[in-house]
């Protein structure tokens, strides 16, 4: 299913870059974007609430050792399509965001069993957004506005011994994925290179939650909250039409 919607998306992308000439003039544009946020699917509360019981575990049973599962950083890498006309900036997109470096893992050890406790998750979007393009100086710009996002969720948890430290839930692989739609809005700068390459930085915020969602493993339900914050770089490529 997500094949196919891929490259229907792909093929759309395609299609309207070839048709932009035929439609006004303005400037058409892709770019590549990098950057990070703090949480992606919203595990914070979910994370503290594993921490507390492990915590309260510690205290109750002396003897007992923990290290504190980490809430993710994760790193950002996506591309656009732009199109430029007049003070209107059309763009639509796609990004990807995994916690590589900074894991959302910990474990706790009771009487010499170990208990690894790992949190796995992963979001890709496909942003669709009108700005509005506000000249400062020269060719700088800034634009504001906001849009659409398709969301597509995942997340495992895994634990080596369930049960211990009454980390729940009390299962060895919990693992959930979730497509939905949302919203964002969209806060940005473009610095000229030269006539054709730009640098953008961005502030972008996205709100949305998804319906529940059931486990592929147990008959455990949940929901997705995609509400973070994305600060992203990019470099742009123009074609003037």
């Amino acid at each position: 299913m997500y094949k196919h919607l891929t490259i229907s998306i792909i093929t759309a992308l395609l299609f309207i870059l070839k048709v932009l000439p035929l439609m006004a003039i303005g400037d058409v544009g892709v770019g590549i974007n990098i950057g990070i946020t703090h949480d992606p699917n919203n595990l914070e509360s979910e994370i503290n609430k594993y921490n507390e019981n492990m915590e309260a575990y510690k205290t109750a049973n002396s003897g007992t050792e923990l290290n504190q599962i980490n809430v993710p950083y994760s790193p950002v890498l996506g591309v656009n399509f732009r199109y430029n006309f007049n003070y209107l900036l059309f763009r639509i997109g796609g990004y990807y965001t995994r916690a590589y470096f900074y894991k959302a893992q910990g474990n706790i050890k009771i009487s010499g069993t170990k208990n690894k406790i790992k949190i796995d998750s992963y979001q890709a979007g496909f942003p669709g957004s009108i700005c509005l393009l506000v000249p400062l100086k020269k060719r700088t710009i800034s634009y504001i506005g906001g849009g659409m996002n398709l969301h597509f969720t995942y997340l495992k948890i895994s634990q080596t011994n369930p049960g211990a430290g009454i980390v729940s839930p009390d299962d060895s692989v919990n693992r959930y994925s979730g497509m939905f739609a949302g919203f964002h809005i969209i806060f940005g700068i473009e610095f000229p290179l030269t006539n054709r390459y730009t640098l953008t930085g961005e502030w972008i915020h996205q709100m949305g939650s998804s319906p529940m969602i059931k486990s592929e493993d147990t008959a455990d339900e949940r929901s997705f909250n995609v509400n973070s914050d994305y600060i992203m770089f990019g470099i742009n490529y123009y074609i003037s039409i």
